[in-house]
């Protein structure tokens, strides 16, 4: 994704065929290449903006995000994740996702 435009045409796509198919999160992930590293900082950081404490969840997400930038620092073009989130389809959850975003 070197641009915006290239970022919301790719957007479009998945939504497209998220309402005739269902839609893994691995699929999304692996077709906005490597915006899928702030795809996935945003969606991370989603709990942490309310005004109550998340305790060790905080030292999880932290950790996680370490781990992104230690891919980003190596040069990964995408984020390498566990092979199971491909498995993460719920057709209620990825269309929502982009009608949100868009």
């Amino acid at each position: 994704m070197s641009d915006y435009a290239t970022l919301v045409a790719t957007l479009n796509r998945c939504a497209e065929r998220a309402r005739e198919e269902n839609l893994t999160l691995g699929q999304v992930l692996d077709s906005i290449e490597e915006a899928a590293f702030a795809f996935i900082c945003i969606i991370m950081a989603l709990p942490f903006l309310q005004p109550l404490t998340l305790g060790p969840l905080s030292v999880i997400g932290g950790l996680s995000f370490a781990a992104l930038g230690w891919q980003l620092f190596r040069g990964h073009p995408t984020p390498m994740l566990p092979q199971n989130r491909h498995m993460l389809e719920d057709p209620r959850v990825v269309p929502a996702v982009y009608q949100t975003a868009l």
